[in-house]
């Protein structure tokens, strides 16, 4: 069992269209990270997903990790989010996530495109902010090499 507190999960939220499915995803959670025993695959799959919106940066990129030969399509949203995020090294392994999974990434941004629009600009916004000196070409940025849809 996961356990919670009241303000563990942000009130703050994104909304997916998963196969026709509105599904709520929280900004961030903030309890402390946690891997219950005797948990099924699908299970552990699920808890790396919402440690995917965790305060920590490292503790995202960990469960993303976890998940990179993952096929569910459910998982896709959770994966996606972390592109328009300013930690570029996490890009690296949704990079990897993304090339199991073109086809189902594809249909994602077909699904929702307001919040692809969302995520790519706050890629850029955080590339501006971040990482335009060290790539003042904003081709030479990761998450520009293998977004799904051009920018």
């Amino acid at each position: 069992m996961l356990v919670m507190k009241n303000d563990d999960i942000s009130s703050r939220y994104y909304i997916v269209n998963l196969g026709g499915l509105n599904i709520a995803i929280p900004e961030r959670v903030y309890m402390r990270e946690q891997t219950p025993s005797n948990m099924t695959a699908v299970q552990r799959n699920i808890l790396d997903c919402i440690f995917t919106r965790h305060n920590n940066g490292f503790v995202r990129q960990r469960h993303l990790q976890n998940l990179i030969s993952c096929t569910e399509y459910w998982t896709i949203p959770f994966c996606f989010k972390l592109l328009g995020e300013y930690v570029d090294n996490i890009l690296y392994d949704v990079k990897k996530h993304l090339e199991c999974n073109m086809d189902s990434y594809l249909r994602f941004i077909g699904e929702n495109e307001k919040f692809f629009n969302r995520t790519k600009n706050q890629m850029i916004s955080y590339w501006n902010c971040y990482y335009r000196s060290r790539f003042p070409n904003k081709e030479s940025y990761i998450g520009f090499h293998y977004c799904p849809i051009k920018i």
